[in-house]
């Protein structure tokens, strides 16, 4: 995670510039703050690892939510051709599942691979 997307997302107005050679955490001691009341270098690291781990499902649901969109005109066809479409239900309400079921440790929870693709096995049948 990009300490520069980190500053500008949760702690703009904050700061007012940052040469960041390397936007890591150790450009910290580069950023110009406004005033005196700023965060530490801990709590930008901590906000950064904060991302870092909610980043594998916050990809899951883009993902979800595109596999849901995929099917949403199909359940509006079905339904006006009267045709069952419970099997469909049934794959988007398991797709809306998924992350409640990871909380509840019902499924692996996704992960990130080396080259920041989504990484998981475990989407419903269609």
């Amino acid at each position: 995670m990009s300490l520069g997307k980190v500053l500008n997302e949760h702690f703009r107005g904050l700061w007012k510039s940052f040469p960041c050679p390397t936007d890591t955490i150790d450009d910290y001691d580069n950023i110009l703050w406004l005033n005196e009341d700023y965060p530490s270098k801990e709590e930008i690291q901590a906000k950064i690892a904060e991302l870092e781990a909610a980043e594998p499902l916050r990809l899951l649901r883009i993902e979800r939510d595109n596999l849901l969109t995929q099917t949403d005109w199909e359940v509006q066809r079905n339904t006006e051709m009267g045709i069952d479409n419970t099997d469909l239900i049934n794959y988007r309400i398991a797709l809306r599942n998924i992350p409640q079921e990871i909380e509840l440790g019902n499924m692996n929870a996704p992960t990130i691979d080396e080259s920041g693709n989504l990484v998981f096995n475990s989407w419903p049948e269609r």
